[in-house]
């Protein structure tokens, strides 16, 4: 068992976890289920999370910036954040200020998406 795999089963068993993992884009989708934030200093390496996420069933966001310099945002993206309710998989581009302060607008958007599922059933 590699290194990265046995980490990762360590985690398995816990839910409602939000976890940070910079670089590797294995550790992130060997832990759906939970909501997790990838970061990576090479926008390349970004793209490559976001896609593996959005294939993977995987929800949460992949920040693009130098991890040691958090303040230092270069670009972000919100993946399958709507999957939970409808099962339709969705990659939406991060603003800075989500990043800057992220808990009222994702919050504000959550309870938008609740009430238009909500009028779909109806």
């Amino acid at each position: 068992m590699t290194t990265c795999k046995s980490l990762v089963s360590t985690l398995n068993g816990y839910s409602n976890v939000t976890m940070y993992f910079p670089g590797s884009t294995h550790w992130l989708i060997n832990n759906p289920g939970n909501y997790l934030v990838g970061e990576d200093i090479s926008r390349t390496c970004c793209m490559m999370t976001v896609c593996n996420m959005l294939v993977h069933g995987c929800v949460g966001e992949v920040i693009c910036h130098d991890s040691l310099q958090p303040k230092a945002f270069t670009d972000g993206w919100k993946v399958n954040q709507a999957l939970p309710l409808t099962g339709i998989p969705s990659i939406r581009r991060m603003k800075e200020e989500e990043y800057r302060n992220p808990l009222p607008e994702n919050i504000g958007r959550f309870k938008e998406a609740v009430r238009i599922i909500n009028l779909l059933d109806k």
